[in-house]
Formats: structure tokens, C-alpha cells, sequence
């Protein structure tokens, strides 16, 4: 039985990807856009606000992060996210969770049960998830300090380490002036 279980854990986990709309492979090549990215204003549950324009400031990239508790994939990449970002903000890198739940009391008990050290942001009216155009979770988008967008990722991959560090050297680059 447990053969059984562990063999159909990689179908499992593809399947529940699919659910959920996600899928790495269309993923935006960094730099390819570069349009601006639109700002808002978000709460956090506490009630505090946060705006992605004083984010950008004060950060090198910003990877802004929509999920949703019902997301499989989404619940297996934020405690990556986290570590992400933990190991990288003193780089000047910065995760902004945002969830797009109904249910803010599912909300509330999903973090009550994980804790985060990066913001997450409540769009339970999908304002700004309309505004970025996504339409499947979780989908993870790259800004860098001036506020134009890197890349989108649609789907959970464990390789998103590699887009953090991607971005982070070519925004240090572009400030050194190896690239514009």
C-alpha cells in the first residue's frame, strides 16, 4: 500500500497543480516585458497597509506572491517562498503574499497554523489579481526597484530560487551599468 501511495505522489502532485491552474512551463523569460508594473494598496490581516510603490523603494526585487489556502501547490510554496526570502532580503529581496480566499476566516486559520515573516496582503475582492491579469494559482510575479515587471511564473516549481537570483543580478547589474 504505501509502494502504491508513494509511486502515485508525482501524478498526485501534477494533478493537484493542474486544479489549481498551474503550470511552470509558462513561464515569462526574465526581462522580457519590462512594462510597469500596476500599484496598489493591499491590508494585511492586522489591518495595516501595504503599497507595492513603498515596497519597490526600499528593495531590489519584490516577488509578488498570489495564492490561496484551497491551492495545493500554492500551500507547498509559500514555506519556500519563506525560507526565500528570509535567505535573500538582506540582498534586498522581498515577498509579498497575496491571497485571493473568500473566506477570510480560512485565511486567519492558515496563518494562525504557518508563520510568515514576509507580508500577506488580503485581496478577497481579486482587484489586483484582475489588474495583473492572473487566472491561475499560484502565479508569482518579479518586479524589480523600478517598479517594471521581470517575469511571471505560473505554477509551483521548486526552482523559483533560481528567478530570485536571476533577478537580483541582473537589477545589480543594470546598477552597475552592464546593462540597461
Amino acid at each position: 500500500m504505501k509502494r502504491t501511495l508513494f509511486a502515485l505522489a508525482p501524478a498526485l502532485f501534477v494533478l493537484c497543480s493542474l486544479s489549481c491552474g498551474g503550470d511552470s512551463r509558462q513561464a515569462i523569460p526574465l526581462g522580457s516585458i519590462h512594462q510597469q508594473a500596476p500599484n496598489f494598496t493591499l491590508p494585511r490581516l492586522d489591518g495595516d497597509a501595504v503599497t507595492l510603490a513603498d515596497t519597490v523603494a526600499e528593495n531590489k526585487v519584490v516577488l509578488v506572491n498570489f495564492w490561496a489556502t484551497w491551492c495545493p501547490p500554492c500551500r507547498i510554496e509559500l514555506p519556500h517562498l519563506n525560507a526565500l526570502h528570509n535567505k535573500y532580503r538582506d540582498k534586498g529581496f522581498i515577498v509579498l503574499a497575496v491571497n485571493v480566499d473568500e473566506d477570510m476566516a480560512a485565511v486567519e486559520r492558515f496563518l494562525a497554523e504557518n508563520k510568515f515573516d514576509f507580508p500577506v496582503l488580503l485581496d478577497n475582492q481579486f482587484r489586483v489579481q484582475r489588474r495583473y491579469g492572473v487566472n491561475s494559482l499560484p502565479t508569482n510575479v518579479f518586479i524589480d526597484d523600478r517598479q517594471e515587471i521581470l517575469s511571471y511564473m505560473r505554477g509551483y516549481t521548486p526552482l523559483i530560487e533560481d528567478s530570485v537570483l536571476s533577478a537580483l543580478e541582473y537589477v545589480e547589474s543594470r546598477r552597475s551599468g552592464n546593462s540597461d
